[in-house]
């Protein structure tokens, strides 16, 4: 209230205040707690014994539901934020498993081929029994 200014009206002061709502953390957790409130609100007895006060409750039930959709498109928005982000994480997860399968079989590669340039080097330890469905097996003497 400090910095409301002796010819500012009440609207206007409403106005820049409510500009800078959302700069903040605590700003916007008011305007989401206002927007809950609001959305909730069913009557409007403070717009009654006005001149046109079935036209501003009309109005204000238009608001309302405008404040509905715009809630719903905006959670609606954050979840596919959070399913994509969601995506992400679990597309980078395969990745590494990927990566990690492939180290293995790197390896696992590596090694057979080690073990064959062994058994190449001593033929006489080393004998071909055949198996059935084609397999072929090798067996340490």
């Amino acid at each position: 209230m400090g910095s409301w200014a002796e010819d500012e009206s009440k609207r206007d002061l409403l106005d820049r205040l409510f500009a800078k709502l959302p700069n903040t953390d605590k700003g916007r957790l008011a305007l989401m707690r206002m927007a809950k409130y609001l959305m909730e609100q069913k009557s409007f007895p403070d717009l009654k014994n006005w001149e046109d006060s079935e036209h501003k409750i009309k109005e204000a039930h238009e608001a309302v539901s405008r404040l509905r959709l715009y809630h719903k498109k905006q959670e609606e928005q954050i979840q596919s934020e959070e399913d994509k982000q969601k995506a992400r994480e679990e597309f980078h997860k395969k990745q590494q498993e990927i990566a990690r399968s492939q180290q293995s079989l790197q390896k696992l590669n590596s090694q057979l081929n080690e073990l064959g340039q062994r058994l190449g080097e001593h033929p006489q330890f080393l004998t071909i029994i055949e198996g059935s469905k084609g397999k072929a097996w090798l067996k340490f003497l």
